[in-house]
């Protein structure tokens, strides 16, 4: 079964501490400073948004709950899973036997022939979906009946439909790839494909699409590759309407020593924030610096000592609002790359079992 919402956001928030570290300098620059700390810490924020909306929200419910999440769905769940351990001693030797897992390729029907053109719906008696006759999913796929939820994340008694949830199978050769759709009201609030590609060496998986809250429109764009004891993404998220941009690019290794080299950035109109570093953990324990620019001019230091994060200005003393835009910062690098692997989940059957 795949984390909870709440338990992928406890992982998201624990992966960003070990994201929060490194040495990854550029040299001096000019210190710099945001025009406006309060807007760009609310803007960081709405990179999330969408994801916390009742279409994606139940959604993501139908996936925890499905036959799927047994197979090929929840397949895409090592990373966020071994996040609470990141950033602790010994999280590089807990990690590593799941990139292991991770790499061992092996692609297969991502939908199986059985329950192809079938509806699932909730049942209450049983707590989970069940496959029903009900009509309506697409011949090479199935339709999940979505529902209002209660402030557990549970569909709310009685039960109230609010739309439907199609995955469709678009599989040839040797990827896998599924588009899925998500409408309300007869408005598509989620609509993005999902892939994945394995190779004797590891797998590709890659996210293209869009999500909406009916308010706030994200662009997903985004390649995930791993290899053995390795993982390099490339997200891209964007907000075109809010002139709104944030790339993640981050390379995790085992070499033999845990090092994950970060480069986040952030364009908030005319700024351009960026995050860079290389976070090292050894048998002695985890330590480094991140370094964070405006427009090129280092703006603030992130240190990591014993696995504990502290912020410092360039020039100066942090106000409180500055250090919210540190605070949202930290926090998207986590929940930008914990919200792309939950989209993979529909096709991440050839990034292995875990």
């Amino acid at each position: 079964m795949s984390l909870s919402t709440h338990a992928r956001r406890v992982a998201a928030a624990a992966v960003t501490l070990a994201f929060a570290a490194g040495c990854g300098d550029h040299g001096p620059t000019s210190p710099a400073s945001l025009s406006n700390p309060t807007r760009a810490a609310a803007q960081i924020e709405r990179l999330d948004t969408v994801f916390w909306s009742p279409a994606y929200q139940s959604y993501s419910l139908a996936l925890n709950f499905t036959p799927l999440a047994a197979g090929p769905v929840g397949r895409m769940n090592a990373l966020p899973r071994a996040g609470p351990r990141l950033g602790r001693p010994g999280a590089a030797a807990q990690l590593r036997p799941e990139l292991q897992l991770w790499s061992a390729a092996s692609s297969e029907v991502v939908i199986p022939p059985e329950i192809r053109g079938k509806t699932f719906e909730w049942n209450q008696a049983g707590w989970g979906y069940v496959q029903t006759t009900r009509p309506g999913a697409p011949a090479n796929g199935v339709r999940f009946i979505l529902y209002a939820l209660n402030d557990f994340g549970e569909p709310s008694q009685p039960l109230q439909e609010i739309g439907h949830a199609d995955l469709i199978d678009q599989s040839a050769s040797a990827t896998d790839r599924v588009r899925v759709i998500v409408v309300l009201g007869g408005i598509p609030y989620v609509d993005y494909v999902a892939t994945c590609m394995p190779s004797a060496a590891g797998a590709t998986a890659t996210v293209k699409g869009s999500i909406t809250d009916g308010t706030h429109s994200l662009d997903v764009n985004g390649t995930l590759a791993l290899a053995q004891n390795q993982l390099v993404a490339d997200i891209a998220y964007d907000v075109n309407a809010e002139d709104l941009h944030a790339r993640l690019k981050l390379d995790l290794a085992f070499s033999p020593t845990f090092t994950l080299t970060l480069d986040f950035r952030v364009q908030l109109g005319a700024e351009l924030v960026t995050v860079s570093g290389t976070d090292r953990e050894t048998e002695g324990g985890e330590s480094g610096s991140l370094t964070v620019r405006v427009n090129e001019g280092q703006f603030a230091i992130i240190t990591i000592t014993g696995g504990e994060a502290s912020y410092q200005r360039a020039v100066g003393k942090l106000t409180a609002d500055e250090r919210a835009v540190l605070d949202a910062l930290v926090r998207s690098i986590g929940d930008i790359f914990t919200s792309f692997t939950d989209l993979l989940e529909p096709a991440g059957a050839c990034i292995g079992s875990f």
